[in-house]
């Protein structure tokens, strides 16, 4: 299935009956991250079906806004809006099946795609969870947007940062320890979330991220039994 700029592609179908669908941000239709699970959990493949989508351009189609560049010359073209709009009209029903409202369904990313998971699960109401590891919770006015906002009736939501990710002379990124801390204590508040949690883990950004996003995985499989 594909859309401008977006591709995905089913990676593995649960015979378990009511598994959840796990809309997943990766590279390489997602083998590495189905291979870090599966060191962590052999058993965990079999409960859930997994769907990757491949992004050509992550600062336009992951951006839920415009947004000046933060570091280098690439700015953030706001194309988020129609990437929701294509997975919740295209994907989704096209990868579920006619009942696909009848679905339990997990988003997931890394970075960029972290913080696209985390807006889409508030905006759109289609997702019971959200896994966003090292999430880009520095992006201009997400500080703002999270304001007063409440997730998906009986969500679950899996956060995750590096402990040294927030040590950077860039003056918007290094509020990313700040703003994710901000972000777990509005969710443990939330009265419509059923279970967040945050996991700190060590080291940088571009550190062990297939495994992080495997961790991130397996906690909400747990979680939604």
């Amino acid at each position: 299935m594909e859309g401008k700029g977006l591709k995905s592609v089913v990676q593995q179908r649960s015979g378990k009956k009511g598994a959840p669908y796990l809309y997943l941000f990766a590279g390489d239709g997602g083998r590495s991250v189905v291979e870090a699970v599966k060191r962590k959990n052999d058993n965990a493949a079999a409960e859930y079906n997994l769907i990757c989508i491949e992004v050509e351009r992550w600062n336009d189609l992951l951006s839920p806004w415009k947004a000046p560049p933060v570091f280098g010359k690439e700015g953030f073209g706001g194309g988020g809006i129609e990437t929701l709009e294509w997975i919740r009209t295209k994907c989704i029903p096209d990868t579920e099946g006619k009942n696909w409202e009848a679905n339990r369904r997990i988003i997931g990313g890394y970075s960029l795609a972290g913080l696209f998971s985390l807006w889409a699960f508030y905006e759109s109401g289609l997702f019971e969870g959200a896994i966003c590891c090292s999430g880009s919770l520095w992006f201009p006015l997400w500080d703002e947007y999270i304001k007063g906002r409440q997730g998906t009736l009986g969500g679950k939501v899996y956060l995750s940062l590096g402990d040294r990710e927030e040590n950077t002379r860039n003056q918007q990124m290094k509020t990313v320890g700040e703003r994710t801390r901000r972000q777990i204590e509005l969710l443990q508040k939330d009265k419509a979330i059923q279970k967040a949690t945050l996991e700190w883990n060590a080291g940088g950004h571009f550190q062990e991220t297939n495994a992080r996003v495997a961790r991130g995985i397996c906690w909400m499989l747990e979680a939604m039994k």
